[in-house]
């Protein structure tokens, strides 16, 4: 009889070994999300390394106004902050109406004042065209490193020459240098 019992209380710490194996191979799973987020300003591989895990990226794209510049984009990931973008007239003439001390931001070479931080990057610009002239700010936040040997600064810095390059062509701006005031 306690032979029967032996093996059959063998099977049960066998098979739980086994599931436990099993679950632990897993990795975690990367989102996918649309090819394109936020207006297509970005691609998915731009901002697939700020997602990290999860199962279901979610985008919310509101533009309020172009004449006004008047947008923002909200990336979540399982219903968790991952990603935002936000492109405003700037009520200052020339330069970024925020000042940014606390992230202890770098001035970067881009319009005329952008700074990067850990966890994002903000550039100030005139947007000039035949008709009138405008002062744009845009903004990038991130909640979370990016995956890979990419540091937060270079992977923000890229992110907002990005989005500056799609926001100048969009509002159909004259050319404009890409250095800054502020380096």
């Amino acid at each position: 009889m306690s032979w029967r019992r032996g093996p059959a209380s063998l099977v049960i710490p066998l098979v739980l070994v086994g599931g436990l194996s099993a679950c632990s191979e897993e990795k975690p799973s990367v989102p996918q999300g649309p090819e394109a987020m936020c207006w297509n300003a970005f691609d998915r591989s731009d901002l697939l390394p700020l997602l990290g895990e999860g199962k279901k990226v979610q985008v919310e794209e509101s533009i309020r106004s172009m004449e006004f510049v008047d947008a923002d984009c909200k990336v979540r990931v399982d219903g968790l902050f991952r990603f935002a973008a936000a492109a405003d007239r700037s009520k200052v003439d020339v330069g970024l109406l925020y000042d940014f001390p606390r992230e202890k931001p770098d001035r970067i070479a881009l319009g005329d004042e952008a700074v990067v931080w850990d966890k994002g990057a903000a550039v100030a610009f005139r947007c000039k065209r035949p008709s009138w002239t405008i002062n744009v700010e845009l903004t990038i936040h991130s909640w979370r490193p990016p995956s890979g040997s990419t540091t937060p600064r270079a992977a923000n810095t890229e992110l907002i020459r990005k989005f500056f390059a799609f926001a100048q062509k969009k509002l159909a701006c004259d050319p404009a240098p890409t250095t800054g005031a502020g380096s």
